[in-house]
């Protein structure tokens, strides 16, 4: 199976947090015998980039597009993919979504509705979410979009509930999996990318790359940049 990660980076930055469950999860895909592509995109608009990233997972034939936002961390004894793959095949859906509180200390979190302990279907947000590729694949993009204010100053709505209602209005299902909610970090908890490789990332038996963390030994497409790369040609 091949799955995608996806993580944007603004400006550079990413929590250790972030980091040390980036490292878990590419464990977890390299222990059940997965392939694992490490995506980038960068856009002026977030949206754009959330677009380019899965046009990106199709080109390369991924089953699964797992995006997780900078600032979002779960516990590190969570098997959170594991989890967000078994919801999705479960509940026969497109795309689940962690329950993620927006900010830390706020009980809004980043789903339609609240009901903790509970896997229900809800229009979700963006900051730890799985997405059948080969699903998502038959709706015709832009998947992701913001709806501004009628200034065009303003997000009424952001890429989370946008992509939830597109996905529904073709039948397809979305799921809020609140099983195992995580957090979005403060502000003052984000270090850049270049701490984290040095700090967090290095070990004799990791080789990191900007394309790909792959284990010594098991071949990814990640050395080939033009391919597992989403840039801004």
């Amino acid at each position: 199976m091949r799955i995608a990660h996806f993580i944007p980076c603004a400006r550079g930055e990413m929590s250790d947090a972030t980091a040390e469950s980036m490292v878990q999860t590419a464990l977890w895909i390299a222990a059940n015998g997965h392939t694992r592509i490490r995506l980038h995109a960068h856009d002026p608009w977030i949206h754009m980039a959330r677009n380019r990233a899965l046009a990106q997972s199709i080109a390369m034939e991924c089953d699964y597009l797992l995006m997780q936002d900078a600032d979002v961390s779960f516990d590190e004894c969570d098997p959170v993919l594991e989890m967000l793959l078994e919801s999705i095949v479960a509940h026969d859906a497109s795309a689940v979504a962690a329950g993620v509180r927006r900010r830390a200390r706020t009980e809004r979190v980043a789903a339609s509705s609240t009901k903790p302990a509970q896997i229900y279907e809800a229009e979700v947000g963006t900051g730890l979410l799985l997405i059948d590729v080969n699903r998502v694949a038959a709706i015709s993009p832009p998947w992701f979009d913001v709806e501004l204010n009628a200034s065009g100053t303003g997000v009424v709505a952001d890429e989370g509930p946008l992509f939830s209602r597109k996905l529904k209005a073709a039948g397809q299902k979305v799921y809020c999996d609140f099983t195992f909610p995580t957090v979005h970090l403060e502000r003052r908890a984000l270090a850049t990318v270049d701490m984290i490789r040095r700090s967090t990332l290095e070990s004799p038996d990791w080789a990191f790359s900007k394309t790909t963390l792959t284990p010594s030994g098991n071949s990814v497409d990640g050395d080939d940049c033009h391919k597992s790369e989403v840039g801004n040609g």
